[in-house]
């Protein structure tokens, strides 16, 4: 009997050591897949805007016909002034002759005082030096005495020269007489214009005006309606000053109305041959 019971407790051993649980397998790891760093492309630069270029100021033919190189300085059209006010660089002897209308027109009107009362008004804004002209358009009323366009000569700071050195080149329309005088100190020579345009009064027409280095004065005038139709004026003044202003003496018995008025330099006047 035990016998029978040693066998019985032998194969309960036997058995539970086969059926023992095995020990768990290691469970291999996934192979690592990096995720690719994606490559940073590079962002281009936003580039700069260009700022629109200035439309170039185109003058009238004449202009060109007249002097080579010409590029504008100065340009004044009136229209950003408040209306009866003086544009800046302006200035007239007599106070209230000058203003702006509400056409955006500069306008020269002075007090009527009697026969030839009037008054000097001048743009000090830009000194008409040698290569340096002037363009602009003007419209003039009334018929009696008159009223001129030119230079007058200025010293180094800027102010009008007056007495024994006083120089002036300008266009006259005296009554229904257009001339061009010269003034050399307190000395006057007067010239005349070539060409087939009889001014009128209430009528627009352009006028430029310049001298060069070597003591050359031009004054051309033309129709802007028919600019075949003009007056022209060119004359050496030797050993005259090279810094003036552009100005004007009008007599209260007319009125003169001024646009677009431009400065300009240049290379040379065109001589005609």
């Amino acid at each position: 009997m035990k016998r029978y019971q040693f066998l019985f407790v032998l194969i309960i051993l036997l058995t539970a050591c086969q059926t023992a649980t095995p020990l768990p397998t290691a469970t291999s790891l996934p192979t690592s897949t990096s995720t690719p760093v994606p490559t940073p492309t590079n962002t281009p630069e936003p580039t700069a805007t260009l700022e629109p270029s200035p439309t170039p100021i185109a003058l009238p033919d004449p202009v060109n016909q007249t002097f080579s190189g010409v590029s504008v300085v100065h340009r004044e059209t009136f229209e950003y002034v408040i209306q009866n006010a003086v544009p800046a660089g302006w200035e007239s002897e007599e106070k209230y002759a000058l203003w702006v209308t509400k056409e955006n027109q500069l306008k020269a009107q002075p007090t009527d005082n009697g026969n030839w009362s009037g008054t000097v008004f001048y743009f000090s804004g830009e000194k008409i030096i040698p290569n340096t002209g002037v363009y602009f358009t003007f419209k003039y009323t009334g018929t009696a005495e008159g009223f001129t366009l030119g230079f007058d000569n200025i010293n180094p700071s800027g102010e009008r020269i007056t007495g024994d050195n006083f120089h002036s080149v300008a266009m006259e329309l005296r009554n229904s007489s257009l001339l061009v005088y010269g003034t050399r100190q307190r000395n006057q020579v007067r010239g005349s214009f070539k060409g087939n345009l009889a001014l009128k009064p209430d009528t627009w027409y352009d006028i430029t005006l310049g001298h060069d280095t070597n003591d050359n004065f031009v004054i051309k005038i033309w129709d802007p309606a028919d600019p075949e139709k003009q007056l022209s004026y060119l004359r050496t003044w030797e050993d005259f000053p090279t810094a003036y202003y552009f100005i004007s003496w009008i007599s209260a018995k007319r009125s003169l109305l001024m646009d677009d008025f431009t400065v300009f330099k240049f290379d040379e006047i065109i001589i005609p041959e």
